[in-house]
């Protein structure tokens, strides 16, 4: 193994990284104050978000890595985090890593966190949440996870700079320390492919046993040179080496792992009565028919709220640069200048910030869907359908926003991790009838339709409204149907239907059959 000298004078580069929503942005503006860039990574457009930070006799830079859920990524942010970690980006390293973990669901957090210690990185561990965790009767025994686990531990709050200090110090002595490497292997990752990693490591003597691993698994996405590809394929066949069964064993044998470290450093609340309960909800949310009735309950309800909702703020934002435009052109002479203002430019500004209510509360919304775990219900319920015509379950949450507003449902397609379905759900989201449409059909239906009603309740009128939105449901899957043809993406996906599964209050997990 690589070893480097304690930090003196260098400037320490620091990688930040944890689970999407573990509080890790959080972490690194308190870290970071005011002293931040944003950009992007190179050659991509995903965000990159550099600053820095005092460690008493060092400075260090902070950089604010994608959230990834595992070292396997499948999502264009995931690989940006993957390749700076595995470090095979060239332009980006880091000599540290901070990993942040969820407090209050340490168990799925704590897989991210084991596999980066298993590529012998010098790290620390920042648990957030603790708060949360309290509430829900969660005990932690930092001392026994930090034994544990063979790196520091330490719990912080970003929102009220509690433990940043003792975070900052684990930071400086881990980097004074030599770069102190994680103390084992979490996990006997030799017994996976052990010929094979053997094999590896002869060209690569530094590799740890982790690391050799994921070359095999995704050589052909590293920047090697063309006679090492073929000499790491040719590894993979002599040794027949199974990527994905190999993946599978150390999923399992981590989370086996990380079960008996739960148990040895983490009270919490009786599992089985949680169990029960979720059993006991799933059977009613995932039932066969009335899951999908709650399902159309919930759309409906979320529709309504966002529409709802984010009625009176925007009338009040329309309503503000409205007066603000009558008070300039009152008090302002009348010029091109004056007219490029307020025509222009606070316009402009109000026909943007008009949607900011609807954004807002559609990703508190989603938001709290997926921190429930019944977006991932939402998923599962529809992924059969939205597969036959090239999208994902999770599409139905951005077409069904889309209509109230197109703008926020194309943005809440960013959590599709396969790229083609996220740019088919974009493409069809815009062909829902939203909000802004429904003057129009109002006064069209009102003008061509009659106002009676069948049976005595139901409107002839309402039924052509309703009539006017399945249309541009319908279109959508006809269009991303014809549209998947043309679209050659190969990025793998999978559907939740081939999987086993799991269903758990977080979300699903999934299992290879």
């Amino acid at each position: 193994m690589q070893t480097l000298k304690p930090v003196e004078n260098k400037k320490l580069h620091i990688a930040l990284v944890g689970n999407p929503n573990s509080g890790k942005t959080s972490l690194f503006n308190s870290l970071t104050g005011l002293n931040q860039q944003v950009g992007n990574f190179p050659g991509v457009t995903v965000d990159k978000k550099t600053g820095t930070t005092s460690l008493g006799n060092m400075e260090a830079e902070v950089i604010d890595l994608p959230g990834s859920y595992s070292l396997y990524p499948k999502r264009l942010d995931e690989w940006v985090s993957y390749k700076v970690l595995i470090s095979e980006d060239k332009e980006i390293s880091a000599d540290l890593v901070v990993a942040v973990a969820d407090a209050s669901n340490l168990k799925r957090n704590l897989l991210f966190c084991t596999q980066i210690i298993d590529l012998k990185t010098p790290m620390v561990i920042a648990l957030t949440m603790m708060d949360i965790a309290k509430r829900k009767g969660i005990k932690i025994d930092i001392a026994a996870l930090e034994r544990e686990l063979g790196v520091p531990v330490v719990a912080v709050n970003p929102r009220t700079n509690k433990g940043i200090g003792e975070l900052k110090k684990a930071i400086s002595l881990t980097a004074q320390q030599a770069y102190r490497m994680p103390a084992r292997d979490f996990i006997d990752n030799k017994q996976l492919a052990g010929p094979a990693i053997e094999e590896i490591k002869k060209h690569f003597p530094a590799f740890s046993d982790y690391k050799a691993i994921h070359y095999l698994i995704n050589h052909e996405s590293f920047a090697l040179e063309a006679t090492m590809q073929d000499t790491i394929e040719n590894i993979e066949i002599a040794n027949k080496f199974n990527p994905t069964k190999t993946q599978a064993e150390e999923i399992l044998q981590r989370y086996s792992r990380i079960r008996h470290i739960m148990q040895q450093s983490v009270a919490e609340p009786d599992p089985l009565q949680k169990s029960l309960f979720t059993e006991r909800l799933d059977n009613t949310l995932l039932h066969r028919k009335w899951g999908y009735l709650i399902l159309l309950a919930v759309l409906f309800l979320l529709f309504q709220s966002v529409f709802w909702l984010a009625q009176h703020p925007m009338d009040w934002i329309e309503l503000g640069f409205a007066k603000l435009s009558e008070t300039l052109s009152a008090s302002l002479p009348d010029t091109r200048w004056t007219d490029l203002l307020i025509n222009g430019v606070i316009a402009g500004l109000s026909g943007i910030l008009v949607f900011v209510p609807q954004i807002m509360i559609l990703f508190g919304l989603i938001t709290l869907l997926e921190d429930t775990g019944y977006m991932a219900r939402i998923s599962f319920l529809s992924d059969k359908l939205m597969r036959k015509v090239g999208l994902n379950g999770k599409s139905v949450m951005p077409m069904i926003s889309g209509f109230a507003c197109a703008v926020p449902a194309i943005m809440s397609a960013r959590n599709i991790e396969n790229r083609k379905e996220r740019l088919l759900t974009i493409l069809v989201t815009p062909l829902m009838s939203c909000s802004a449409r429904l003057p129009v059909y109002t006064i069209l239906i009102a003008l061509v339709i009659p106002n009676t009603y069948l049976l005595g309740f139901l409107s002839i009128q309402g039924l052509v409204m309703m009539g006017l939105y399945l249309v541009g449901l319908i279109s959508a899957l006809i269009v991303s149907y014809v549209s998947k043809w043309f679209i050659k993406i190969k990025e793998k996906s999978f559907s939740f239907w081939s999987c086993q599964h799991t269903v758990r209050p977080g979300g699903i997990i999934f299992y290879p059959r």
